[in-house]
């Protein structure tokens, strides 16, 4: 995205240009093969930006030589340029790429799904804190996606950005619970929209509640009147509410 490409597109009604960045780190840039480096797309967003137009950045997990440490930096790097929404995408083996022989070769190990959620709930806690919209979490499904067809391994999964939530959840109220004391129950409030995330794949998230915890149990009850991005805990009496996604800046273009 040089001047000369931004001149190309001035003429025409473009208010929005997304990168295809994936990552922050030189290393991985180069071991994916990418074609560019960190400094090229800080450059590029600071153009387009000056430019006036509304920019995403697009960002990958489980890319060939990157790690949580790299996830997160790239995260950093990434927020710090304030673009207007984010996508992040696990990678994924898809048949007759290069990173298919890699991965026949033993070359490439992808992602477990588990990992792929907590490293991608790592990267929009980040992007959460900051503000800044996440606009789609995994892969859209699609017939060529089908793993019978097209996918040979990898953290596939229809409702993959659903799971990251519910992973970010369960953080949330573990550090809102943090300083309880061992065993009794508590309650949370949730909106009905937010509900199975907090309960997580067959109320897994109340289950490592409960345990983490020494709770007798936890229970989680559907109050329309809650703002969809809040929930209300409560222990011993006690109320309090607790924010599990700061608003963002800008409308996303699509739910996550």
């Amino acid at each position: 995205m040089d001047d000369r490409r931004l001149a190309l597109i001035r003429p025409f009604p473009v208010k929005t240009v997304e990168l295809g960045v994936q990552s922050f780190d030189d290393r991985v840039l180069a071991t994916s093969r990418r074609g560019h480096t960190a400094a090229d797309a800080v450059g590029a967003h600071r153009r387009l930006k000056q430019a006036g137009y509304r920019t995403g950045l697009q960002l990958m997990i489980g890319l060939p030589g990157q790690d949580r440490q790299s996830v997160l930096e790239t995260a950093k790097t990434a927020a710090a340029l304030s673009p207007d929404f984010v996508r992040i995408y696990p990678t994924l083996v898809l048949a007759e790429s290069p990173l298919a022989r890699l991965y026949r070769e033993n070359r490439y190990r992808p992602l477990s799904l588990e990992t792929a959620v907590s490293q991608a709930a790592a990267m929009f806690r980040v992007f959460s804190d900051a503000g800044i919209s996440v606009v789609r979490m995994g892969l859209q499904a699609a017939p060529q996606l089908a793993p019978e067809k097209q996918v040979l391994a990898g953290p596939h999964h229809p409702a993959f950005g659903e799971r990251v939530r519910s992973a970010v959840i369960l953080g949330r109220v573990k550090e809102a619970l943090s300083g309880i004391g061992a065993g009794g129950q508590i309650r949370i409030d949730v909106h009905p929209r937010l509900e199975s995330q907090l309960r997580g794949p067959g109320n897994r998230n109340l289950r490592r509640i409960a345990a983490y915890f020494g709770l007798t149990g936890v229970t989680a009850t559907k109050n329309a009147g809650l703002d969809r991005e809040t929930i209300r805990i409560e222990t011993g009496g006690n109320w309090r509410e607790v924010a599990l996604f700061p608003p963002a800046g800008g409308s996303p273009d699509r739910p996550v």
